[in-house]
């Protein structure tokens, strides 16, 4: 097997010539320690009459190691750095007014915040920082009189430990004094007052992840609405080093080559470990094998592990088998421990489930994901894996289709119902989904307390053999809202079930699909890393916020 130590000039010679090319526009990895837990963030997205925002932060970080920076990422390009300002608190030393704020070196877009030397090692370290961003306020997508602003809290590398407590706050423009003209979007707030002449919505949530909320209200309160800008594809190209090239062809030409079959054989053997179906040994057989669920669809499809994990827990959510007790953090329950109506596939992964605290035992899903896995091979053999892959695409086809097709709401809605792990297995799900239900009115699906349990208590959820009744008492949505939910709810539950995707991928792989041994260097163990997120927006009537922070 090879080494790390073997993998380490490639990588030298690659951050060597990248130094190169890119001269003094480069970022330099951070030679730091970094280690935290972020045990409160509040943040609050103050909308200004003329379609700017006043952005806040109130940060509370539990250090285990040094914290030189703090990185605060902004909604777009148009922050006023010079407006930028921030105080701490060091141990209960404070408030200290920080100086020399500055465009962040780690993330796409955001300044960063020098932490002095002497506090750098403080074990609670408390941050409170404003900046305001013009261009906010865009128009709605869904109603030609009405703005709105999405506003995505700041959130952090991996080198945070967790963050315990998220608390959003938007504010609406001064003269939205009218609750029935506002709308919310993503998910429903936590809480909505009145408060100070300003009405205000709150949402409460936890985890360190990309969390969305947005609100929409007349265009009528603001001065100035945008439209969304189409990125240029070249805006982040940096041309200069087309003079240096035939100087660094000459000069470095043997190693640019030895550097790119190194990254191209490295790349090979990683995608390897990620694909966890073993390839069928010998002459493939002939025909279709029908009769597949669609977890062992997906599992034929190479689909990612995190949402055939999601698919199988939703399927024994349908059944009545688990019920989600909460989101965050991810409990579940048991509610029947008979065999009736399941997949011997479908046991192990709710024998997954601990009785007690409602976790999931990380070691027995992996066992429960490798026995699907297993079951899926011997299951193909003598069969034609290529037909079978193309009879279970032309099935997740049909489910669009049949989502298409529909002339009435509830028509629609009951497609997704029935058909939404199959359309959950295509790629361009999340954009499908969007276009599909971005009007009109629907009542949200009966599974929908799967994604969020606050809806359980409406959901009628029965075993899949009998059909599902009408259920007019579910809540009613706008199309838009139910989409975006659905997204955002889908992906967080994946994220939840599997929350280190490599990782869980490889050691599944190594089972299933072990590589050939292979003999390399020896040696001992190396390696670097560095966190950071950019802030990109494609969202219409979108301005988020989004970045990695602390470095």
């Amino acid at each position: 097997m090879v080494k790390a130590l073997s993998i380490l000039p490639a990588i030298a010679i690659l951050i060597f010539l990248s130094s190169t090319v890119l001269g003094a526009n480069h970022t330099v990895l951070p030679s730091t320690t970094y280690s935290f837990t972020v045990e409160h963030e509040i943040a609050t997205c103050d909308i200004q009459k003329d379609g700017s925002a006043i952005i806040t932060y109130n940060i509370l970080f539990r250090n285990y190691a040094t914290i030189d920076y703090v990185d605060i990422g902004m909604p777009n390009k148009y922050y006023d750095l010079g407006s930028a300002s921030a105080i701490m608190y060091a141990d209960g030393t404070g408030p200290i007014t920080i100086s020399g704020i500055s465009k962040s070196t780690a993330i796409q877009c955001g300044y960063q915040i020098p932490i002095p030397g002497m506090y750098q090692h403080a074990s609670i370290l408390q941050i409170f920082t404003t900046c305001k961003v013009s261009r906010m306020v865009y128009s709605d997508t869904e109603n030609n009189s009405y703005a709105s602003v999405e506003f995505y809290p700041t959130y952090w590398g991996s080198f945070c430990q967790g963050l315990d407590s998220l608390q959003t706050t938007i504010i609406f423009p001064a003269s939205v004094t009218d609750p029935n003209s506002t709308k919310w979007h993503h998910e429903q707030p936590s809480w909505m007052r009145f408060e100070d002449g300003r009405i205000k919505f709150t949402w409460n949530s936890s985890g360190n992840y990309e969390h969305k909320y947005g609100v929409s209200f007349p265009k009528s309160a603001v001065t100035n609405v945008y439209e969304p800008e189409q990125p240029s594809p070249w805006e982040n190209i940096n041309f200069d080093f087309v003079f240096y090239l035939p100087y660094i062809c000459c000069q470095y030409g043997p190693l640019i080559i030895v550097a790119v079959v190194l990254v191209i054989s490295l790349y090979t053997r990683w995608r390897s470990k990620m694909e966890y179906l073993p390839p069928s040994v010998g002459v493939e057989g002939m025909g279709i094998r029908y009769g597949l669920t669609a977890p062992e669809a997906a599992v034929l499809l190479n689909v990612p592990l995190n949402k055939i994990v999601n698919m199988v827990y939703f399927g024994l959510y349908k059944k009545g088998v688990i019920a989600v007790e909460s989101r965050e953090p991810l409990r579940l329950r048991v509610l029947r421990e008979d065999y009736e109506g399941l997949h011997p596939y479908e046991i192990g992964f709710r024998a997954a489930i601990d009785k007690t605290t409602g976790e999931i035992n990380e070691e027995i899903l992996k066992s429960a994901t490798v026995q699907l896995i297993k079951g899926v091979d011997e299951k193909l053999r003598g069969f034609s894996r290529k037909e079978t892959q193309e009879y279970y695409r032309k099935i997740i086809e049909r489910a669009w289709e049949q989502v298409k097709s529909a002339q009435m709401d509830e028509i629609k809605i009951k497609a997704l119902e029935d058909n939404f792990e199959w359309m959950y297995m295509d790629n361009n799900f999340e954009r499908g989904i969007k276009r599909h239900y971005k009007a009109g009115l629907y009542r949200v699906p009966v599974w929908y307390g799967f994604l969020y349990p606050r809806y359980s208590a409406y959901s009628k959820v029965i075993p899949v053999t009998q059909q599902s009744p009408q259920a007019p008492s579910l809540p009613m949505l706008p199309g838009s809202d139910i989409a975006n939910q659905i997204v955002s709810g889908i992906q967080n539950s994946a994220n939840q079930f599997v929350r280190n995707l490599t990782g869980f991928t490889q050691s599944v792989s190594a089972v299933t699909n072990p590589l050939p041994a292979t003999t390399g260097a020896s040696g001992g163990r190396g390696g670097w890393g560095g966190g950071g997120c950019a802030c990109a927006c494609a969202c219409a009537g979108c301005a988020c916020a989004c970045a990695g922070g602390g470095r």
